[in-house]
């Protein structure tokens, strides 16, 4: 069976990539059934969403988390944040605090006892998740993979 290669020689104009391989709409399909069947299955096991899970998960690594970092490192944009950490407040595994600077405007996110321990009990189901996804790759396929997407990011970062 012949495998379809449709990116491994490319026309200056692109017109042999149809759109249903573009890589704009590949990678965000591929995202799209890792959350549902991946990330979703463990989060939801411990009570959380996909966004509670990625917002908590920042929080406890670097608590104090500042909000526009939280935006950054995690993502989402600026409203999913701020209804996210609403969530993880009302349920008690957060707590936004003023930034120490004394900028009203400013917060930073900070993790709870119970925010912590939840935190703790679901990255080694991550962890095994991950690895268990990534065991469908050859180690040369993860790192070229792990390499692909880090440059993709950066020319993304910057046109």
């Amino acid at each position: 069976m012949a495998t379809n290669r449709p990116w491994e020689t490319l026309s200056a104009d692109g017109a042999d990539i149809p759109i249903e391989q573009f890589v704009t709409t590949l990678v965000p399909q591929l995202a799209s059934l890792m959350r549902r069947n991946v990330t979703g299955v463990y989060a939801r096991q411990h009570g959380l969403t996909v966004p509670q899970w990625r917002l908590l998960a920042l929080i406890a690594r670097y608590s104090p988390l500042p909000f526009t970092d939280a935006v950054t490192l995690s993502g989402l944009d600026k409203g999913q944040i701020s209804r996210t950490l609403r969530e993880l407040q009302s349920s008690g595994l957060c707590t936004v605090e003023p930034d120490s600077s004394g900028n009203k405007k400013k917060v930073v996110c900070v993790i709870s006892k119970a925010g912590l321990d939840r935190y703790q009990a679901l990255v080694p189901v991550a962890q095994r998740k991950q690895v268990d996804l990534l065991a469908a790759l050859s180690q040369s396929e993860r790192r070229a993979l792990y390499t692909s997407l880090i440059k993709l990011m950066q020319r993304c970062e910057n046109p």
